[in-house]
Order: structure tokens, then sequence, then C-alpha cells
């Protein structure tokens, strides 16, 4: 296609076009993209949405960020909840670093309204995105927001609960908040659903949260100091000394079977024995 070979394929050379403008921005090749752009212009015309979406993309990779949103602005005019040009605002806001502005794009911006004239946002309009939800959580952990971005990668558990990354990212920003017994769950689940070697950041966070609720249980006595924060910060009851070093056990022999005839073993022998 971009030799211009593109006998015999009919109307699915366009189809084919779309494909090699967008991986011509990937690979940063904005001269083939233009082409192609300037080939489906001409036969889709200025006003298809579609193709105004790709000239929009061109103009983001070419860094002229404005210009961008001045075409995604005309195109939600005529469609005010366009998912994809949502997601794209929100991009370029991100690559500015306006993360609040991202933020309120997603959570309050309206951008539709009913036939009752009834204001709704984008999160009222698409109730089930999980990228959206992924999104905000990421955006949220950036401005330091770990409340707001454990609620988010919780609603993305809900929509996928399979996601045994997901609930691995659950873990990490539950043990950034010192919520260890949190954290040992959710890094559990990650586990059971996947304990191939890729997945071993959970092995490793399993550990690490074993360990760090172990000490603090030490710290206090060893006796129960009160369990009543739902958020799983306190140790929990007498015996759990036993229960901690049972998990940090169980995530230290996954770990082992992990890096089983890596070279890298042996580093990990003695980072897990510099940890006790």
């Amino acid at each position: 296609v971009l030799a211009g070979g593109s006998g015999g394929l009919g109307d699915e050379l366009w189809t084919i076009t779309e494909q090699c403008l967008v991986a011509a921005l990937e690979c940063g090749k904005h001269e083939h993209a233009g082409n192609c752009l300037k080939t489906l212009t001409k036969k889709f015309g200025t006003k298809s949405v579609r193709v105004r979406k790709l000239a929009g993309l061109c103009e983001e990779a070419s860094g002229r960020a404005e210009n961008a949103k001045k075409i995604y602005e005309g195109i939600l005019v005529d469609s005010p909840a366009d998912q994809f040009v949502i997601r794209r605002q929100v991009a370029i806001l991100k690559s500015q670093n306006d993360i609040q502005g991202a933020i309120d794009v997603l959570e309050k911006k309206v951008c539709y309204y009913d036939d009752d004239k009834k204001p709704l946002k984008y999160q009222e309009v698409h109730a089930l995105d999980p990228l959206a939800f992924k999104e905000l959580a990421n955006l949220y952990l950036q401005i330091g927001s770990m409340d707001n971005a454990i609620y988010y990668i919780e609603e993305c558990l809900l929509c996928d609960p399979f996601d045994y990354s997901m609930h691995a990212r659950h873990g990490e920003v539950a043990y950034a908040k010192q919520q260890y017994n949190r954290a040992i769950a959710a890094y559990s689940q990650s586990l059971r659903l996947n304990e191939a070697s890729n997945n071993s950041r959970a092995a490793y966070g399993l550990w690490l949260s074993a360990t760090k609720a172990l000490a603090a249980v030490k710290k206090a006595g060893g006796s129960r100091s009160g369990d009543g924060n739902s958020n799983g910060s306190v140790p929990g009851p007498e015996g759990a000394n036993s229960d901690y070093k049972q998990i940090a056990a169980a995530a230290q022999s996954h770990l082992a079977r992990m890096y089983s005839g890596s070279a890298n073993a042996h580093l990990l022998d003695m980072m897990l024995r510099g940890g006790k």
C-alpha cells in the first residue's frame, strides 16, 4: 500500500490504509502516515469522523497538540460522548503533565445531555469502561492519592476479577499504604490466578508484605492490638507470627521455583536471606 501497489484489494484497501497510517505513526514514519491520510481524505472527505480522528493522531504524533485538540473538540460537537476522542484528550493532557486536568475529563467534565437535558459525565455515559478505571488509578497514583487509586483498582477488579496483574497492582498500592494484610490478600489472589514466572512481582510482594507484617507484630509484642481497622493495616491476632512466617515461606518457595535454573537464582537467595 505504501509503495502504491493496491490492485485487487477492493474496499479492503481503505481499512489497510488506515492500519498502515497507525503503524507508520507508531514507527515514527510521519511522512508515510501523512500520505495515507491524504489518500483517505481524498476518498472520504474532511467531514468523515474517522478521517478526522486519524488527522488528530497525526497532529499529536507531530507534536502539534493544540491542533489535535481543536480537531477533537470539533468532533465532540457532533459526537460529545465519543470514547476514542475523550481518551485522546486525556492522553494530550498527560503529555502536558496536566494530571488533574486529565482526571477532571474522566470524572467531572460533562460530556452529554440526555433527553431530559440532564448533564452526564463520562463515567455516567460509559459506566463500565475498565480502561478508564485503569487510567484513573494510574493518574491518582501519579499525584499520590492512594485511596482514590485503590478505589479505581477495585473497580477494575469488579469488571475483570481474573486479572492477575491488577490484583498485584492492588497489593502494591496497599503495601505502599502499609496495609500489609490487605496487600497479602491481593498478592495471594494474584498468585492463585497465575503462578508462572511472569508473575514474580506478586510472589516477591507477598514475601515482602508478610515479612513487614511479621516485623510489625514482633514490634507490637506479638499480641493482638486491635484488628478493628477495616483497611488491614493492623497486625492480626495472637499466633500471627506463625501465620506470617508460613506465608513468607510459601512466597519464598514460589520465588525459588520461578527462578529455578536462572543465572540470577543465587542473587535471589542472597536478597531473601538479607531480608530476614
